[in-house]
């Protein structure tokens, strides 16, 4: 008998290497098969805001092709703020995700000291969504007429007239703080808990302007119930024929625009990641949802993970020279 021959551990040592090797197809499984329940998404806005429109709008496609529920959860509180650090705690096991905007991953760690989550570490990025532009309104009855009008009356009356936005941090309350900085006017700003509340708000002619997200603001101004004076971005928006950019309606320098995108917890799966990024560049691309996103004034902008980390860090680096060059304080 071979003394080196020892039937128990050999056996041993094969049960071993089964078990290892049932186990490796099992822990795949568990990330292939995702997602095998319901998948929030979180939107740090209030129902009926641009983020919302955005969320709804994937949630059900996704739904759709994965036979799982797909649920919005509205959580608006500090411009954003609230819901991202909701997410930022989650688990990270791709059933919660984060609509995103520039505000609370770019902007606000540059003047709220306290955020409770780190943007550049507490998340896994999926992807960039759409990028976005607001729209100068006003409302219908409001005597201003033109972004000329406006400035006039902002500087007729410094400090009497107010703008409204989605919260603080938010790109509306840069835009207009931009705005101010670009024009010499003395304007107000007045905070509200997401896109939709502050166009409510200027509907009751509670405040003299937003510059509202134009998913927000399109069907009021086709319903004529507010007036469009001007968009903040670089180029007309097919949602809003005739309307101009601000640098062509008065404000030569002027030139702002966002993006909306997918986050996840730090440490969700790589593989988890890549199926959500590969699903919803998919549905993106849908021609319904492209037409959808054109109503809305949404420039479809579907990135990799890694070109969406790369955007906000640049990103990150603008808007803080913004922040600067405007004077914004938390």
């Amino acid at each position: 008998m071979n003394p080196s021959f020892n039937l128990p551990r050999i056996l041993c040592s094969a049960i071993a290497m089964a078990a290892l090797y049932m186990a490796g197809p099992a822990a795949a499984q568990s990330n292939t098969d995702y997602p095998t329940r319901p998948i929030t998404i979180v939107d740090g806005f209030a129902p009926g805001g641009s983020t919302d429109v955005l969320a709804r709008i994937i949630g059900e496609k996704l739904s759709q092709s994965w036979g799982q529920p797909v649920v919005v959860q509205n959580r608006p509180g500090g411009g954003g703020v609230l819901a991202t650090a909701t997410v930022s705690k989650a688990a990270p096991d791709g059933y919660t995700i984060l609509l995103a905007s520039i505000g609370p991953i770019v902007v606000n760690p540059n003047f709220i000291k306290d955020l409770q989550y780190a943007p550049q570490t507490d998340f896994a990025p999926i992807m960039s969504l759409v990028d976005v532009e607001n729209v100068l309104v006003v409302n219908a009855s409001s005597s201003i007429k033109s972004v000329a009008d406006l400035i006039e009356q902002a500087k007729r009356k410094p400090g009497e007239l107010n703008f409204g936005s989605s919260g603080v941090g938010t790109t509306g309350h840069l835009a207009g703080e931009v705005f101010k900085q670009e024009t010499g006017t003395n304007l107000t700003h007045v905070p509200y808990r997401g896109g939709a509340p502050a166009m409510t708000a200027l509907l009751g002619n509670e405040t003299d302007m937003i510059f509202s997200s134009i998913p927000t603001a399109v069907g009021h101004i086709n319903a004529g119930k507010i007036r469009a004076l001007a968009i903040t971005g670089n180029q007309p928006q097919e949602a809003l024929p005739g309307i101009l950019p601000l640098k062509e309606a008065g404000v030569p320098s002027y030139a702002l625009s966002a993006w909306y995108g997918l986050l996840a917890p730090a440490g969700t799966p790589p593989e988890v990641i890549n199926k959500l990024q590969q699903e919803i560049k998919r549905i993106v691309a849908l021609p319904e949802v492209r037409a959808k996103l054109v109503a809305q004034g949404l420039v479809r902008n579907p990135t990799s993970p890694e070109e969406f980390s790369e955007r906000i860090k640049a990103d990150a680096v603008t808007w803080k020279a913004v922040i600067e060059k405007a004077g914004i304080k938390g």
